[in-house]
């Protein structure tokens, strides 16, 4: 695989790569990466811009917080996925992620409380 991309299908990827990387469940999430800016040449460092739509057969949800429903969005996650990338680019260094992501929901998603002990 080339390790030269256009921006389309750098976020194709980008997109399954969260999906897959963070076992995101299609049933209950939908990801659109919305832009990518990418430093470097081959890339070192991609800054995602991400909305994580909450789907309404996905429910129940307990929040709204999409690092509570994939490890994907947590550092450890965007490590991962740094690293998943440069293996699907055929890239021999790190690739640095930091996913900026925001949530939308569908107006019929409601959030359970779960009581604290």
């Amino acid at each position: 695989m080339s390790n030269k991309k256009s921006n389309a299908e750098l976020i194709r990827l980008l997109e399954s790569g969260i999906r897959e990387v963070g076992n995101v469940d299609a049933k209950r999430f939908y990801v659109l990466v919305k832009d990518v800016i990418a430093t470097g040449s081959p890339p070192e460092r991609m800054d995602v811009y991400v909305v994580l739509r909450f789907l309404p057969g996905g429910a129940p949800y307990c929040c709204g917080e999409p690092a509570c429903y994939s490890r994907v969005f947590s550092e450890q996650g965007m490590e991962e996925l740094g690293d998943w990338l440069a293996r699907q680019m055929g890239l021999e260094q790190d690739v640095a992620i930091e996913l900026k992501v925001g949530a939308e929901y569908y107006p019929d998603i409601e959030f359970e409380s779960h009581p604290s002990n």
